[in-house]
């Protein structure tokens, strides 16, 4: 038990069939479509990402939200992850953030940045 955090990527192509909210960056869609997710990160209690995707889409819970990423937050995020400026993160059963936590972001916006530019949909989630 604890917080788990994922990204995904997902075609574009199947957008339409997505409803998203720009205002909460949330994605609502149906069910049938998370075959064609392909996971490009995987995090496992990085309290401070999630008070960070928390704060950034402006909700109070963002369990079992989908947060659309684009290169806005990307850039927002990195600045923060290299300026060891993500705020504290304290929820029950989330854990501690560790500074191995720091390769892990990097490496998934890289991932992200490559996947928008090939045409993808980038999206973070998080279950506890």
């Amino acid at each position: 038990m604890g917080l788990d955090q994922y990204a995904y990527k997902v075609k574009r192509d199947v957008v339409h069939l997505l409803n998203i909210d720009e205002e909460t960056r949330t994605i609502q869609e149906d069910e049938q479509l998370q075959a064609g997710h392909e996971k490009i990160a995987y995090w496992r209690k990085h309290a401070n990402l999630q008070e960070w995707f928390a704060q950034y889409s402006e909700m109070e819970d963002i369990n079992c939200e989908k947060i659309w990423v684009d290169e806005h937050l990307l850039d927002e995020l990195e600045s923060d992850v290299i300026t060891r400026n993500l705020p504290h993160g304290v929820g029950f059963f989330w854990g501690e953030s560790h500074e191995t936590d720091r390769k892990l972001d990097l490496a998934f916006i890289k991932k992200a940045r490559k996947a928008l530019k090939q045409g993808y949909l980038v999206y973070y989630f998080s279950w506890f």
